[in-house]
C-alpha cells in the first residue's frame, strides 16, 4: 500500500534504511562507542606523533564515529516520541488550536513514514493523523488513514486493546458523520467480536473497562439506528446500554450522564416528541456545550418557536468554527433543519442558498444519495416551483435524474451484537 502520510522533508526521513527500532539503534549506538573507545586506545597506546596523516585520519574516524552514536540516540528518541506527538497534536485540535496543530502533524506524518510499517505504534499514529484529516474535512485521506489503521492494529489488537477499542470506535463515528451506516455497523461488530474474546482475559482487560465499552457501543448503535430510522431497535438498544450502566461503578456513572439524556432527547425528537425531549434536554449538566446547542435548536424548531431555533443553529457553527471546518459532513442534517427553518420562516433566499450547502456536502463528501436524499429534493424542488427558481429546478432536476447510489438507507441490526448484549442485561 502506498504511503498514506506525504513526506515531509524532514532530518529524518533519509533514516529510513536503519532499523526502525529504539532498542536496536540504541544497541547500534552502543556498538559505535565500544569500538571508539577501542579505537582511541590503539592510539594512544601506539606513539603515533611521528605520523601526522595517521593522527588525523584517527580524529577524523573518530570524529564520524561521535556523529554516528548522535544521529543514532537523536532516531532513536524520536521513534520513541510517538505518544508525545500524539497528545500534542490531540491538544490543539481539541483546543481549535490550528496553527500548532498544523506544526504536530508534521512530526506525526514524519514519524508515520519511518515506523515499520505494521508497527503497533505506526497504526495509533495513523488513527491520530485520520483524526487530523477528520477534523480538517479531508475525508479521503481520513478514510485511508483509518483503513491503514485498522489492518496494522488488528495484528497487534492484543497489545493494547483499550486502545485498539477507543481507535475503532473514533472510526465508528467517523463514519457515522459521514452516513456510511455499513462501515460504522462493522467497526462496532468488530468491537463486538474483539470484546467477546477478551471478556475471559482478565489479564488483559479489567472486566469493569469490558462492561463500559460495551455501553458504549450499544450508545453508537443506539445513534447509528436513529440516523438510519430504525426508532424501535434503537430504543431497544438504549435499553440495554441503560441496563449496562447500573453495572458500572457509581464513580464512574456520572460520566455517561449527559450522553444518555442526549440520545434520550434525540430518539424523542425523531419520534416526533418534542415535549419529551425538552425533559431529557432540561436534565443536562452541560447544556451550552456543541451537543447540547444543536439538540436545543432542533427541539425549538419541532416546538415552532422558529426565530429562536434559528438562533441556536447559528451558535451551533459558532461553536464548530472554534474546532471544526464548517463545511463538514457532520453538520449535513442540522443544515437540513437550518434550511428548513429559514424556509418556514420566509426567509427564502437564505434558505435556498442553505440547501445549496446541503448539495455541496452530498457532492464534496460522496454522501448517500438514497431514497431519504431523493425526498429531500423533491421537497425542494416543489419549493423552487412555488418560488418560480428557475435555477434550482434545473439545478434539482438534474440530481434527481442521477441514478441512486448502492448506499443502504438503514441497517440490519447484528444478531451477534444484540445476542452478546442479551447475555449480560
Amino acid at each position: 500500500m502506498a504511503r498514506i502520510a506525504s513526506d515531509t522533508g524532514g532530518f529524518y526521513q533519509h533514516l529510513r534504511w536503519l532499523p526502525a527500532k529504539p532498542a536496536v539503534l540504541n544497541g547500534l549506538s552502543v556498538v559505535v562507542v565500544a569500538f571508539g573507545v577501542a579505537l582511541a586506545a590503539i592510539l594512544f597506546a601506539t606513539d603515533l606523533h611521528a605520523e601526522p596523516v595517521v593522527l588525523a585520519t584517527g580524529l577524523v574516524v573518530g570524529a564520524i564515529l561521535i556523529a554516528a552514536v548522535v544521529v543514532l540516540r537523536l532516531y532513536a528518541n524520536h521513534l520513541s516520541s510517538w505518544p508525545e506527538a500524539n497528545d500534542e497534536l490531540y491538544q490543539a485540535l481539541l483546543k481549535g488550536d490550528h496553527d500548532r496543530a498544523d506544526q504536530a502533524i508534521v512530526k506525526v506524518q514524519e514519524l508515520v513514514n519511518v515506523l515499520p510499517t505494521d508497527d503497533f505504534a505506526r497504526g495509533v499514529v495513523l488513527a491520530y493523523l485520520a483524526l487530523y484529516y477528520d477534523y480538517r474535512a479531508m475525508s479521503p485521506e481520513a478514510k485511508a488513514a483509518y483503513k491503514e489503521s485498522m489492518r496494522v492494529l488488528d495484528l497487534h489488537r492484543l497489545y493494547d486493546p483499550i486502545s485498539y477499542l477507543q481507535i475503532l470506535s473514533n472510526a465508528s463515528s467517523f463514519y457515522m458523520t459521514h452516513r456510511d451506516f455499513e462501515a460504522a455497523e462493522s467497526m462496532l461488530d468488530r468491537s463486538s467480536d474483539f470484546l467477546a474474546a477478551v471478556r475471559e482475559r482478565p489479564d488483559l482487560v479489567d472486566p469493569w473497562l469490558i462492561i463500559e465499552h460495551k455501553l458504549c457501543i450499544h450508545q453508537s448503535l443506539a445513534y447509528l439506528l436513529m440516523q438510519s430510522g430504525e426508532l424501535a431497535s434503537a430504543r431497544d438498544s438504549l435499553e440495554r446500554s441503560q441496563n449496562l450502566l447500573r453495572r458500572v461503578h457509581l464513580e464512574r456513572r456520572g460520566y455517561y450522564h449527559d450522553s444518555f439524556s442526549l440520545l434520550r432527547a434525540w430518539l424523542h425528537t425523531y419520534e416526533g416528541n418534542p415535549d419529551a425531549a425538552q425533559s431529557e434536554y432540561d436534565r443536562l449538566d452541560r447544556p451550552e456545550e456543541f451537543h447540547g446547542v444543536a439538540l436545543h435548536a432542533r427541539i425549538l424548531m419541532l416546538q415552532g418557536r422558529l426565530e429562536k431555533a434559528e438562533r441556536e443553529m447559528r451558535r451551533v457553527f459558532e461553536i464548530s468554527a472554534r474546532t471544526f471546518e464548517l463545511h463538514h459532513p457532520a453538520y449535513f442534517e442540522m443544515r437540513c433543519y437550518q434550511a428548513d427553518c429559514l424556509y418556514d420562516l420566509g426567509r427564502r433566499r437564505e434558505a435556498f442558498e442553505m440547501f445549496g450547502e446541503v448539495r455541496s456536502l452530498v457532492e464534496d463528501f460522496d454522501l448517500p444519495r438514497n431514497e431519504a436524499w431523493r425526498a429531500t429534493l423533491e421537497k425542494w424542488r416543489r419549493r423552487a416551483v412555488e418560488g418560480s427558481d428557475t435555477d434550482l429546478q434545473a439545478a434539482l432536476n438534474s440530481d434527481l435524474a442521477k441514478k441512486p447510489d448502492p448506499h443502504n438507507t438503514g441497517i440490519m441490526v447484528l444478531q451477534r451484537i444484540r445476542s452478546y448484549g442479551a447475555r449480560d442485561d
